[in-house]
């Protein structure tokens, strides 16, 4: 039997690598579209993404409409993908305007690049640059009054970005065991340890080997917020359930339980520096 091998074309390029390797060229940064809808002009933001497949929508009230895309695809398919969505997109929009009303008034997510304010503890702090080392000064009563970062102000985003976050880490790995060992007091049982977790999505979690994981973003929340996220973790240690006992049980450790939930909603909704 006679094996066919398939036949390669060295140094050819589809139309798809073509366009690929041109927006990857044209395209650092997200670029910012508009199109003309029947409900009006719609601006967002498209980004193009090594993961994703297919277009997906998300809009966010911090940082508004955003639409990804697969190399694969031109700047113009978002477009379309847009007015295909519309109504989904609309309604979204009012959700989002709504839920900003609401929320607390904090610095722009990304004006401290710039040398403005950062959130900090649910304040916003001013940012030194090129300082001698990373560092949060504080006052007496511990609240920040300023970042320093080992970095210039005009050094490139990433740079920025990384100092800030290593610096947050840091500070997160003391300040949220402090504040745990303190909600420790209210607590029928302890957990088996703890960790910082990275997520965006969530403030806690608690894995059934009674570990309880807590984001390092927490340190741009207000301390009774950070508090109530690790009260809810805690409660889970009893109940890995949101049933009434489980409410129950956080009522008893943090009795403004209710009026903290809804804070912490308003506050997913604002941009954070990171």
């Amino acid at each position: 039997m006679k094996l066919k091998w398939p036949s390669f074309k060295w140094g050819r390029e589809d139309e798809a690598t073509k366009r690929r390797r041109a927006l990857r060229e044209g395209m650092t940064a997200p670029e910012i579209r508009a199109v003309k809808t029947p409900a009006g002009r719609i601006t967002f933001r498209l980004r193009y993404s090594d993961r994703a497949r297919r277009a997906s929508l998300r809009l966010k009230p911090s940082t508004g409409l955003e639409i990804v895309l697969p190399w694969s695809e031109p700047p113009e398919y978002a477009d379309s993908v847009l007015l295909k969505h519309l109504d989904w997109v609309l309604t979204h929009q009012v959700r989002a305007e709504k839920t900003l009303a609401n929320s607390p008034s904090v610095p722009s997510p990304h004006a401290w690049l710039e040398g403005g304010d950062c959130l900090l503890s649910g304040i916003g702090v001013p940012v030194t640059f090129s300082a001698r080392q990373n560092a949060i000064l504080r006052r007496d009563d511990g609240t920040p009054e300023g970042i320093h970062l080992r970095v210039a102000l005009d050094a490139l985003e990433a740079d920025k970005t990384k100092a800030l976050e290593t610096l947050i880490k840091t500070e997160a790995k003391v300040y949220l065991g402090q504040r745990l060992a303190h909600c420790l007091k209210r607590s029928p049982k302890a957990p088996s340890g703890w960790q910082l977790s990275g997520a965006k999505g969530r403030w806690g979690s608690c894995t059934s080997a009674q570990w309880i994981r807590l984001a390092w973003r927490l340190l741009f929340l207000p301390e009774p917020l950070v508090d109530a996220v690790i009260y809810h973790e805690l409660g889970h240690l009893l109940e890995m359930n949101h049933s009434p006992a489980f409410w129950k049980g956080v009522e008893g450790m943090d009795p403004d339980y209710k009026a903290h939930r809804t804070e912490l909603k308003a506050w997913a909704a604002v941009g954070l520096p990171l």
